[in-house]
């Protein structure tokens, strides 16, 4: 349970268990004792998860854990539609959500060590 919440807490998921869905695989085992479990994880940010491109669990030399392995889609060649950001303007009646928002700007601003506007401007949206 605690592993649970804290995935929920950073936002991340488990990449092999959302592309493999209905398989039963196993990356530790003691063949003697018939146990097997899965005790090797890729735990990724959510957002992220549509990029995996492949996961796998593979059979090791030598070892009792099997190698767990993902691969992600090169997320720079992937060509972006034309989005939108739409911003809830009912945050803008309330000071606390005004002050909070121009610290993040600020942070934003202090942390755009490439100069580039645009980046910038994308991660104040990501922020807020």
């Amino acid at each position: 349970m605690a592993l649970i919440n804290l995935l929920d807490c950073f936002d991340q998921c488990d990449i092999w268990r959302l592309n493999n869905t209905n398989k039963h695989m196993f990356t530790w085992c003691n063949r003697k004792n018939k146990i097997y479990c899965r005790l090797d994880y890729w735990f990724v940010v959510e957002h992220l998860a549509n990029v995996g491109k492949q996961t796998n669990i593979l059979p090791s030399i030598r070892s009792d854990h099997n190698i767990t392995g993902t691969s992600l889609i090169n997320v720079t060649s992937m060509i972006r539609g034309p989005g939108y950001w739409k911003f809830n303007t009912d945050l803008l009646g309330d000071t606390n959500d005004i002050n909070l928002i121009k610290v993040v700007i600020s942070k934003s601003e202090a942390n755009n060590k490439y100069g580039d506007k645009s980046a910038m401007w994308e991660l104040i949206k990501m922020d807020i």
